[in-house]
């Protein structure tokens, strides 16, 4: 388990890139697809929905919970999932739900920041995972391109331009680190 600060904007994000959320849901589906038949049971799919600890908890605190009601709770959910009532969960159902059930949760939390215990290999793990890799990207690609661009600056124009880029980050809302970086050669 780890703390993590996310927001809705954090889930919605990470779900509109296509290519990393899908690459989550199929490594999740294949990891829970013990048979390799390309389809989830009930059985393979329980693992998944304890992960889910929908009431075991109060408050972080476990409870215990009468297991008639876990499994009345598990099977609605399984259910959930099982589109074409078939028995089984293919990808397209596994991804289909978990978006739903991710964008829910987005929509609960809001789009300000909220701190929280998450699972090493949740969803939202990986969203607060995949928001940081773009931050440090973002990062990256402003350090390399002011790399080029800075040795030709005298130090009161790379003090301007630092100042221009924060207020312009904050004009947008947008919540960025910025630096401001002083040449030490006065050539």
């Amino acid at each position: 388990m780890s703390v993590e600060i996310l927001d809705g904007a954090t889930i919605v994000n990470f779900m509109e890139d296509e290519e990393a959320f899908n690459v989550q849901i199929c490594d999740r589906f294949s990891h829970l697809d013990s048979d390799h038949d390309g389809r989830l049971s009930y059985g393979e799919m329980l693992k998944e929905l304890q992960c889910l600890r929908v009431l075991e908890t109060h408050f972080g605190v476990d409870v215990e919970t009468d297991p008639d009601e876990l499994v009345r709770v598990y099977d609605s959910l399984f259910v959930q999932f099982d589109h074409d009532l078939n028995g089984t969960v293919d990808l397209e159902e596994f991804k289909s739900e978990t978006k739903q059930m991710m964008l829910a949760m987005a929509n609960g939390m809001g789009f300000l920041p909220v701190q929280m215990v998450l699972e090493e290999d949740s969803f939202l793990k990986k969203a607060a995972e995949w928001e940081s890799a773009k931050l440090v990207l973002g990062i990256r690609s402003w350090f390399s391109l002011n790399a080029i661009v800075h040795p030709l600056m005298r130090r009161s124009e790379l003090e301007t331009q630092s100042n221009c880029m924060r207020s312009y980050q904050n004009s947008n809302g947008e919540l960025m680190l910025c630096f401001t970086i002083l040449r030490t050669d006065e050539n």
